[in-house]
């Protein structure tokens, strides 16, 4: 997983894909994950733990949490199926399945800030897409 974080985080970087920070659950693997994905960038957006992205973390207080970074571009690394639910919290429907690969990366555009149904998915795409 380490090697795949890595090659997604150089192909998004070769996009031209930039985040102001990455917001990580404090396990361990989510924040592996979120120090591969930053290893080829420089300058690196800084990396926040947030127990909200923690399995089962409540959406409401990550969105209120996100909110206040207000106009800031964030990459949130998690779990499934929590991101997915989250995502398609975002994007305002509870019936959706977003299938979050792990190594999956989704663009959800928040122009308001961040709740239910107040996002648009702009793309996403499984690490297979992203490879070199």
């Amino acid at each position: 997983m380490r090697l795949q974080a890595q090659q997604i985080g150089k192909a998004l970087h070769k996009q031209g894909v930039t985040f102001d920070k990455v917001l990580t659950s404090p396990l361990v693997r989510a924040r592996q994950t979120a120090e591969q994905l930053t290893a080829a960038w420089s300058p690196a957006p800084e990396i926040e733990l947030w127990p909200e992205l923690a399995p089962k973390g409540k959406r409401r207080r990550l969105a209120k949490l996100l909110r206040a970074g207000k106009g800031q571009r964030f990459a949130l690394v998690g779990h499934q199926p929590d991101l997915g639910v989250l995502a398609a919290w975002l994007i305002g429907n509870k019936k959706a399945n977003v299938e979050m690969a792990k190594g999956g990366v989704a663009l959800i555009e928040c122009p308001d800030g961040a709740g239910k149904g107040r996002g648009e998915l702009e793309w996403l795409v499984t690490p297979q897409w992203l490879k070199e």
